[in-house]
């Protein structure tokens, strides 16, 4: 599976060749009741359809057009491995596909690019994160948000020391063996005890090798990366890794078996104080600012400092759209009252601007945008 990342998101972003399909929908995890979510993409397809005249296809291409979506519709494997949320992107030679761990409220979207928007708590902002648990028996990794979390498979990456030091010298592996202590089992090497620098070598080993493997599917994002397991490992494998956003310190314990929701629940304590720490920093530095033309909650005035690139900072509602039209040459925003064929999300195009220009992005519920504005910005100057 391929994570979403910021360079996918800047490759979408910059796909202009009209019409792009952007279908957004929410999904149900194997072992629920997953009959309803092709019916539900089928639906929002017929949506897009409906859409795709007022942007050149003709009625009787529109089929052939929606084919890549009409697959996906029929694949039934694919329904079994789903999220919370499917991402649906199409146009001209161009055709992706994202399960996320958070879920959509339902939308199909034509219009010159693609609607970016509810991507953005997975990618910026106080949301998205990743958690590693290790122990000497069970490796697992998660991809989670404030509100979601789901286990992703990592190719290469081993599951247990013992396959660790399989992979890697299979003479260690002979020496190492398992020995029960009623019903807790401790990993030994020659009778050595776990502070021994023989066992220090081999969890290092195994660290270094679960760092390889995760490296691919991590490169390019900027997530933070929380770890659970016993104290021990966390400054060992803090010293195997290479991923920069890796907080310190970790969740401590045996997490051995532990439900996804569990350890979400975890997650999500560990990282709060420092979700709401960042969030409320830049909620007071937007104030501090406020009246001296380095923030704004004008949608027009930060429209086009987004295309600029001066916003530093951007407080986005989610679920809230503004149609209208920007002209870049002459700095011109116009609003409309509904959407028009010409007419794209104002909010949209402020973030995804931010988002080029390398800005921070808090996509948040209309309520927490600062001083109950429909926008709020910080610039750069």
């Amino acid at each position: 599976m391929k994570l979403l990342s910021r360079d996918d998101l800047r490759e979408m972003a910059r796909v202009e060749n009209g019409p792009c399909v952007s279908i957004y929908m929410p999904t149900h995890r194997a072992g629920t009741d997953t009959q309803q979510d092709p019916i539900r993409l089928k639906n929002l397809m017929r949506q897009a359809e409906k859409q795709l005249p007022d942007f050149g296809i003709r009625p009787g291409d529109t089929a052939r057009w929606l084919k890549p979506i009409q697959s996906l519709v029929d694949d039934e494997t694919f329904w079994q491995h789903q999220s919370d949320g499917l991402a649906v992107f199409l146009a001209e030679g161009f055709f992706r596909y994202y399960r996320v761990p958070i879920s959509f409220e339902e939308m199909a979207h034509v219009g010159s690019s693609f609607y970016l928007k509810p991507l953005m708590p997975l990618l910026v902002g106080d949301e998205p994160f990743f958690l590693l648990v290790l122990s000497q028996k069970e490796v697992r990794f998660f991809h989670g948000t404030r509100d979601s979390i789901r286990e992703i498979f990592v190719p290469g990456m081993p599951t247990s020391l013992a396959e660790a030091l399989q992979w890697d010298d299979p003479e260690k592996q002979q020496q190492y063996r398992t020995v029960a202590q009623g019903a807790r089992r401790t990993a030994m090497y020659h009778g050595h005890t776990e502070d021994s620098e023989d066992t220090k070598e081999n969890l290092s080993r195994f660290f270094h090798l679960i760092n390889k493997a995760l490296e691919p599917l991590l490169a390019g994002q900027h997530a933070p990366l929380v770890l659970a397991g016993v104290d021990y490992y966390f400054p060992l494998y803090a010293e195997a890794n290479a991923y920069p956003h890796l907080l310190p310190g970790g969740i401590p314990g045996n997490h051995d078996g532990e439900r996804p929701e569990v350890l979400h629940a975890k997650a999500w304590e560990f990282l709060k104080p420092h979700v709401e720490r960042s969030r409320q920093e830049a909620v007071e530095r937007f104030r501090a600012l406020n009246g001296n033309g380095r923030s704004s909650v004008d949608l027009a005035d930060v429209v086009m400092a987004s295309h600029s690139g001066r916003v530093e900072t951007l407080f986005a509602p989610v679920g809230v759209q503004v149609w209208g039209r920007f002209e870049p040459e002459s700095g011109e925003v116009q609003f409309s009252g509904q959407k028009g064929t010409d007419d794209e999300d104002l909010l949209n195009l402020a973030t995804v601007q931010t988002f080029l220009h390398g800005g921070t992005v808090y996509a948040v519920p209309p309520e927490q945008v600062p001083d109950s504005a429909l926008v709020a910005a910080i610039y750069r100057y």
